[in-house]
């Protein structure tokens, strides 16, 4: 992931993909801002449940390319920083078991 990812809900199926029409997914950030600029899809919060209707101008999540477990917290809805730094149980996010959550403890402890 070299910039980060955003959730994109599919109108329609680009050609040689595995996406599903009326489906979302979480894509590297330049291929959704592309899938979006071509009119397949729109930016999608699944953490609210809808559509964001702007194109994504600026990366949907601050969480760093080398946070420990970012794909699950991504999967799980959850985009900021801020939000993760207020978790006290890191397992209550499906795929993060104990070790990735003491990897995700030593990192903000780190990364003040």
């Amino acid at each position: 992931m070299p910039k980060g990812q955003i959730c994109i809900k599919f109108n329609e199926v680009p050609e040689g993909t595995h996406f599903i029409k009326g489906t979302y997914s979480w894509v590297n950030e330049s291929e959704g801002r592309k899938y979006v600029d071509q009119g397949y899809g729109t930016v999608y919060d699944p953490a609210e449940k809808k559509e964001i209707k702007q194109k994504p101008d600026k990366p949907l999540t601050d969480i760093p390319d080398d946070f420990p477990g970012k794909n699950h917290f991504l999967d799980a809805g959850i985009t900021q920083m801020k939000d993760i730094r207020k978790m006290k149980d890191f397992d209550q996010i499906p795929g993060v078991g104990k070790s990735i959550g003491n990897k995700i403890s030593d990192y903000l402890k780190e990364n003040k």
